[in-house]
């Protein structure tokens, strides 16, 4: 049963399941609108709510004055004192008594604190805090609710642009709290290939995927210890991909709940199709008839959020009921009409909409009258564009991550008519008409809805230019990509920034093939996201980049980037336990790098087979790698090279057991690295330092080094890091004879590795020390402390490392 929350702000608890307000324990005399306003303020406590927000969600579908709202914050402040309702000035109204919230709406019920709104949104896969109104659906939603409540698969079927995943949010929002893991949410907008779909699932899920297990266990087992509500939206494209992951799902959880949103039904024996129909619209043009109707709501207020000065009355009425009527009561259809507003007003609305619309009358089927409906809608707003303006719109298609307008210059730029400053004009243009989204900042993004991406790439194969537009898209993407590189070296937070936000682009680009006649662009592109997967935790995927760019028969030939690539997967395979092919890669690289006959690039080589050496406990072969590597890097001078060169030699020292000489070849490379502003490998090496200190015994001299990294990991923020961080405060903790600590630190750092894909790196003697912690600290604590440490997330761990260091 699930128990809708009440909340409490004494002497007072607001009741939403029955719309009651109890102040000292006794009903308060409140209105509907001003209960609305109070709901509305509770709920989003953490932040400010603006006036237009609150209209909306007071007054849904409405044109209310101002003055309405301030009435009914005038009421609150009545009942509860002034201070409860803060007013910002020019930005809206905040809820300012602590809030605790209750299952229970009886008075005396145990209370919770209130779950921090943000955290909610910060988490992979889950559903936003705060989700718009949902408008025109209200006997939808309720249909969908019974249905999901009584079928364990349903999917929620229509054309693209009738509102699919809005309903789905809401479903899922509605059952969020039935479920002990809440909602998985999947996009699988992005996702062009059906391999992906496992992953995609295992991030929304948390799911912790170690080097060789299959990535569906991690999802089943996940699923498993805490069952969620499993949303899979816009599926149509990998419908074959989606039945096989759910059968093999379905087959390993029976009960598992599942909603998919889809062009068309998944065809699964006991799917529930639930066919989503167009909003209602007016059966005539009465006042009565026409503001009851969901298309008019969804009309009304996007026609105010282009113009604020909009007003539904006698004069527009019969106009708006007919475009709703001939769009078919379809929302994005209604969407982008409202939008013309402005530009065109009602009546001129009408005469345009008309004119391009006449197919409709002429459907070869009535089965596709819809999907005519929404064509109709998104050509006759490319037709309202100038030809240039199309030809940006089509071009702008290829970007599935939205784009920066240096990356719209470099795409949609082309050698007949249309330069880069042209581009930004016509950019612009097709922000005003709302077929392209400005999503603000600092530095201006901006994005295509998606049905409006899908119609500009149909333009865009139609005029034959998709094969050169994805390979300028992947070009631009390398030269960004190799100074993000650069800056993520140096600490520059704006190089990981960048990869962040581009990563569905980054993707597209290393999937196209075409376009590279030696295969370098595509290889200098993998290349060039080597510090981004293991900064965010996801070597596997990494990997899988590499291996891609290094198989395409254009890009076998012996090259610079052929050589990166190399080292990058044999750095990875190694890392994640796969040491056979670490050395394959490794020992390619090196042969590769002497074809070449560059000598940075061979250093480098040899440095990442030389590491897979010393994995594999092969000394000779390691301390043969270091010496040419070093003797290299010796003649380039500081740099790079040297460092990873100093580094390797450093570490086969240590494994020989010339400890003395081990230290002062690692103070010398971490010294270079500070002095470089290195501080991703000057971290590494300060952790080398640290496990140094612990093997000579001096336990004292490892707290110094780790707080460095702590100090350094804010700038490079890479995962990576930051595992290996609480792997070696593990070592310390134990040596320290702080055995509680280092029994939740070292079950926390396996957790960890086992997210993030890294094979565990402990020596005998490091595996010694966390034996003999464990040892100390009695069974049944030993597992309280195990289950803790597995449990708490990666930047709570971090912070208790903090706070271990002092």
């Amino acid at each position: 049963m699930t128990i809708t929350p009440s909340y409490l702000f004494p002497p007072c608890t607001l009741v939403p399941a029955q719309r009651l307000l109890l102040c000292d324990g006794k009903p308060a005399r409140i209105g509907s609108r001003a209960f609305d306003v109070l709901l509305a303020l509770v709920e989003r406590r953490d932040r400010i709510v603006t006036k237009d927000e609150l209209i909306e969600l007071a007054w849904p579908g409405r044109v209310v004055e101002e003055n309405n709202l301030q009435v009914q914050v005038m009421t609150l402040r009545k009942l509860l004192g002034h201070h409860a309702v803060a007013t910002v000035p020019g930005r809206g109204y905040r809820f300012t008594l602590p809030v605790t919230v209750t299952g229970d709406p009886a008075p005396g019920g145990d209370a919770r604190p209130a779950p921090a709104p943000e955290a909610a949104a910060a988490v992979p896969g889950r559903l936003p805090p705060w989700l718009p109104p949902l408008l025109g659906r209200d006997d939808d939603l309720r249909e969908l609710l019974a249905v999901l409540d009584a079928q364990a698969l349903v999917t929620v079927c229509g054309p693209g642009g009738i509102g699919k995943t809005r309903l789905a949010q809401a479903a899922a929002a509605a059952r969020a709290d039935a479920w002990p893991g809440g909602v998985a949410w999947v996009d699988l907008a992005p996702l062009a290939d059906p391999a992906l779909l496992a992953s995609a699932l295992a991030q929304a899920l948390g799911a912790r995927t170690e080097g060789g297990r299959p990535v569906q266990e991690a999802v089943i087992a996940a699923l498993r210890s805490s069952p969620a509500l499993l949303v899979l939206d816009n599926a149509e494209h990998l419908l074959d991909g989606v039945l096989a992951l759910l059968a093999d799902l379905r087959g390993a959880l029976p009960k598992q709940r599942v909603l998919v949103t889809s062009q068309e039904p998944l065809h699964a024996a006991d799917e529930h199709v639930f066919r989503l129909e167009p909003l209602a619209v007016p059966a005539g043009d009465e006042a009565g008839q026409v503001e009851g109707c969901g298309a008019v709501a969804l009309f009304v207020a996007r026609a105010q959020a282009a113009d604020r000065r909009f007003v539904l009355n006698d004069g527009n009425r019969a106009d708006v009921a007919e475009i709703c009527r001939r769009l078919d009561g379809m929302p994005l259809a209604i969407e982008l009409a409202a939008a013309r507003v402005p530009l065109l007003g009602v009546p001129g609305l009408r005469q345009r909409l008309d004119q391009r619309l006449r197919m409709l009358i002429s459907g070869d089927r009535p089965s596709a009258r819809r999907h005519h409906t929404l064509r109709a809608a998104l050509e006759w707003s490319h037709q309202l564009l100038a030809a240039p303006e199309q030809a940006v719109l089509r071009r702008l298609g290829v970007f599935p991550g939205g784009f920066a307008i240096d990356s719209a210059q470099a795409v949609a730029d082309d050698e007949q008519g249309i330069d880069a400053w042209e581009v930004i004009e016509h950019l612009g243009a097709l922000v005003d008409k709302s077929l392209v989204v400005a999503e603000g900042g600092p530095l201006p993004r901006y994005r295509l809805l998606e049905t409006t991406r899908l119609y500009a790439l149909e333009r865009l194969i139609e005029a034959g230019e998709a094969a050169a537009t994805r390979t300028r898209h992947r070009d631009h993407l390398v030269v960004l990509a190799e100074t993000a590189r650069e800056q993520m070296l140096v600490g520059d937070p704006r190089g990981l920034a960048w990869f962040d936000l581009e990563r569905d682009n980054l993707l597209l680009g290393l999937a196209w093939p075409h376009g590279d006649d030696d295969g370098t662009l595509g290889l200098r592109l993998a290349a060039a996201t080597r510090y981004y997967w293991t900064s965010r935790g996801q070597v596997a995927a990494g990997l899988r980049a590499m291996r891609q760019a290094l198989a395409r028969p254009q890009a076998l030939g012996a090259s610079i980037a052929r050589c990166q690539v190399l080292g990058t997967s044999a750095n990875f395979a190694s890392i994640s336990g796969q040491v056979d092919d670490a050395l394959r890669d490794g020992a390619e690289a090196v042969a590769t790098a002497r074809v070449v006959g560059d000598a940075r690039t061979l250093c480098l080589a040899l440095c990442a087979t030389g590491f897979v050496h010393l994995r594999r406990g092969e000394q000779a072969a390691a301390a043969d790698c270091a010496r040419e590597a070093l003797a290299l890097g010796r003649g380039f001078g500081d740099g790079h090279e040297l460092g990873n060169a100093i580094g390797l030699a450093a570490a086969m020292h240590m494994a020989a057991g010339d400890r003395d000489e081990a230290l002062r070849l690692q103070e010398e490379g971490v010294a270079m690295r500070e002095r470089l502003n290195q501080p991703w490998s000057e971290a590494v090496g300060r952790l080398n330092l640290a496990q140094m200190a612990l093997e000579r015994g001096d336990v004292d001299a490892v707290p110094a080094q780790l707080r460095r990294v702590l100090v350094l990991l804010p700038r490079i923020d890479s995962q990576y890091v930051g595992v290996h961080l609480l792997g070696v405060t593990s070592e310390w903790a134990a040596a320290s004879g702080r055995a509680e600590d280092a029994v939740l630190l070292e079950a926390a750092c396996a957790a960890q590795r086992a997210r993030v894909g890294l094979d565990d790196p402990s020596d005998p003697s490091g595996r010694a020390r966390l034996d003999h912690a464990r040892d100390a600290v009695a069974p049944p604590r030993r597992e309280q402390l195990q289950a803790s440490g597995r449990a708490l997330p990666y930047d709570d761990l971090l912070l208790r490392v903090r706070d271990m260091l002092g």
